[in-house]
């Protein structure tokens, strides 16, 4: 009963005087305060336990003058998407901030922080996977081959602040979660040619469009907290962006995968062949389109496809006469010459790409 009788127990709060109601207490170390009254403290403050009615006091006066301080709080941008930073800038230069969920941060009595004040900046992307499955006809579920995983982002900011109430801002970005699955995109009528975008192994992120919005979004915050951290005026700059190539390299096949137009087909792959052919920097996707293109036109002229087999068979025979007669073990060495009809580099007397002969 006594449990019961001290539950029930009137309690007035320390804090504004008026009586707390039935699971409105807030416990604080020396007294006892409304559920009101705790509203009212900072969003960010963590210490409620184990503060006095005389801190809790100092800081309830403390977001008083903050709430005066928003008439003239006027943010001229604003970052991220599900929290926002609301940024004021003076000639130029960010020179406070508040960080609020909530569109009207007014409203809410966000806290107004000094940009100085900031003593830590860092970006924490949270990630999780998960196997995806498929189900048999007997209702079992079974691993694709190869496997499949969705991934899941997460976007997270976090701010040391030198701040008597609190020292540590958190807050996320994204305002949904990001989802990708690794999978293996393949045409069959490309000669087994496979596009691999998201694959466990090589997995990358960083080709998803979203994930590369977010990962912008928190770097523009760390660069406007030290911009604002040394009183650094904005200066206009150029935006590279690193994946700009890796992206049209994958749209490029995006476009050839799904071009059912043969010679359209064709077309494309000669294109970037002349794009790319006397580029070194990535022999891997030079050599890539070079097959492609040969698969390619072999399926538009079969018989340019058999003669090119007979071309590869006479070259392999002559290059065996003429290592014999050039002593065994010593192969007989032939300048490379450029195919007229498809400009690839050949060193025999028929072109193995598409069986031109060579004069």
């Amino acid at each position: 009963m006594g449990f019961f009788k001290k539950l029930f127990e009137k309690k007035d709060c320390e804090i504004c005087g008026g009586e707390i109601g039935l699971l409105g207490n807030r416990k604080l170390v020396d007294g006892d305060m409304c559920k009101k009254c705790a509203a009212k403290l900072s969003p960010w403050f963590e210490d409620r336990k184990e503060s006095t009615v005389a801190q809790i006091k100092e800081q309830l006066a403390y977001r008083e003058a903050n709430a005066a301080e928003h008439a003239n709080f006027r943010p001229t941008k604003t970052l991220g998407e599900y929290y926002k930073m609301f940024v004021m800038e003076e000639n130029g230069c960010p020179t406070k901030f508040v960080v609020s969920i909530a569109d009207n941060y007014a409203e809410a009595n966000a806290d107004i922080i000094k940009f100085t004040d900031v003593t830590s900046c860092k970006t924490d992307i949270r990630d999780s996977r998960t196997e995806v499955k498929r189900k048999t006809e007997s209702g079992e579920d079974v691993s694709y081959n190869p496997p499949r995983y969705e991934f899941r982002y997460e976007f997270y900011v976090e701010l040391g602040i030198d701040n008597p109430y609190f020292d540590l801002i958190r807050f996320k970005v994204n305002a949904r979660t990001i989802k990708l699955i690794s999978e293996l995109q393949s045409n069959r009528s490309m000669s087994g040619l496979g596009q691999f975008l998201l694959v466990d192994g090589d997995f990358d992120p960083s080709y998803s469009p979203e994930f590369r919005q977010y990962m912008m979004m928190c770097e523009e915050i760390s660069e406007t907290i030290q911009r604002g951290q040394r009183g650094a005026i904005e200066q206009p700059r150029e935006i590279v962006d690193p994946f700009a190539e890796e992206r049209r390299k994958m749209e490029f096949w995006d476009a050839v995968l799904h071009e059912e137009d043969l010679q359209k087909k064709i077309a494309l792959l000669e294109e970037e062949y002349a794009r790319i052919k006397d580029d070194p920097s990535d022999e891997a996707h030079l050599k890539r389109v070079t097959e492609t293109l040969k698969a390619c036109r072999y399926s538009a002229d079969p018989a340019a496809m058999a003669a090119a087999m007979t071309a590869q068979m006479e070259q392999k025979t002559q290059n065996l006469a003429e290592e014999a007669k050039a002593g065994a073990g010593t192969p007989a060495a032939s300048a490379a010459k450029v195919c007229p009809a498809c400009n690839a580099e050949v060193t025999g007397k028929f072109c193995e790409y598409c069986g031109t002969k060579m004069e």
